[in-house]
């Protein structure tokens, strides 16, 4: 297997501009707007090329990114950051890749609005990524923050793929300075919802044989699939005209994604299976190209390279988080002592039932 990536050249500018109207020197409306009012930031692109002689490509072919960071200053008291992302990606990866927010500062707090990330402590609420709302409040000796938001939006897939729309709330309540001693108390609550992923489609794959096979009469097979949210039995069926007509192999089988079945003729070069369930005769799957039946050949499976995904190995979950954070000062600061420790409870399948713990 080749990997090739080429990255195109980043291009960063950063900028700092001062504000004022184009008036004489001595006009104070002019010298009010220029001192009171700044914009600085960063402006820049990123690009990517990518090619693989592999069969499945980890990557998008190519890749294109700009981003605009800038921050508005008044009266040396607030400063507001804006965060633009603006990704050629965009909502086509799993979660969405571009940004946008605003997060005002002043001297005892902050706000946040749109995507934000904040940090409570290395147990809590580190790093994530929100979608949101958000805000810090530090006047004094007094802290308080609070967060909420969407951290994942429903995305259908597997157990690597496939997410749950993922909602967190969290605060945090303390009291003290960083620079000497503080405490705070931290709460977090992260749950996925339930009703923003559809599990409950039915589906049938037919995995061998799937096309391009070769079977030989009297040869003995296993026919295999794979099954979603499909109850009962299922029916097993062979076409040897390219799908105009299917005679039937088994019938009322258990659904165990196998059958070993003894290869009949006559010969062809148009077969194809068809496995269906026998409670809905709308979920079904046939071999997705034809594959040769034949006398006195050598049977050959061809390999399958289908990605199967099975969609309901993303299951919902939810997260409780209690912790505390702090540090306590002696001697003048001279020795010190950090604490920063959590406790979860969670739950890994919401759908899953209650457990009966006296029976």
């Amino acid at each position: 297997m080749k990997i090739h990536i080429i990255f195109f050249t980043a291009i960063i500018v950063f900028f700092n501009i001062t504000l004022f109207a184009q008036q004489d020197s001595q006009n104070e409306s002019g010298n009010f707007v220029k001192d009171n009012f700044r914009i600085s930031g960063e402006i820049g692109a990123y690009g990517e090329y990518y090619t693989t002689t592999n069969e499945y490509a980890r990557r998008p072919n190519t890749t294109g990114r700009l981003f605009f960071r800038p921050t508005i200053d008044l009266f040396d008291l607030i400063q507001i950051p804006f965060e633009f992302l603006i990704s050629t990606e965009g909502s086509s990866a799993r979660q969405n890749i571009n940004q946008f927010g605003i997060n005002p500062r002043w001297s005892w707090g902050s706000l946040h609005l749109g995507d934000f990330s904040t940090e409570y402590s290395r147990y809590t609420l580190s790093g994530v990524l929100i979608r949101g709302g958000g805000i810090n409040l530090n006047p004094g000796n007094f802290r308080f923050s609070t967060a909420a938001g969407f951290t994942r939006r429903s995305a259908p897939g597997g157990a690597q793929d496939g997410s749950f729309k993922r909602f967190l709330l969290a605060s945090k309540l303390g009291f003290g300075n960083e620079s000497v001693s503080y405490v705070d108390f931290i709460f977090l609550r992260s749950k996925d919802e339930i009703s923003s992923l559809d599990q409950n489609d039915k589906s049938i794959t037919v995995l061998s044989p799937n096309g391009n096979d070769v079977l030989d009469i009297g040869a003995l097979i296993a026919i295999t699939w794979n099954s979603y949210n499909v109850g009962g039995a299922i029916k097993i069926e062979l076409s040897r005209d390219g799908g105009n007509t299917f005679e039937l192999i088994a019938d009322n089988q258990p659904n165990v994604s196998f059958y070993n079945w003894t290869v009949t003729g006559p010969v062809t070069f148009e077969a194809l299976i068809k496995i269906s369930s026998t409670e809905d005769s709308t979920v079904y799957d046939l071999s997705d190209n034809y594959f040769s039946i034949g006398s006195g050949v050598q049977t050959s499976i061809a390999a399958n390279t289908n990605n199967i995904i099975n969609q309901n190995a993303v299951t919902p979950q939810e997260n409780l988080v209690l912790g505390t954070k702090g540090k306590v000062s002696f001697l003048d600061n001279v020795v010190s002592f950090d604490f920063d420790a959590a406790g979860s409870v969670y739950s890994r399948d919401l759908r899953a039932s209650e457990l009966d713990l006296d029976s």
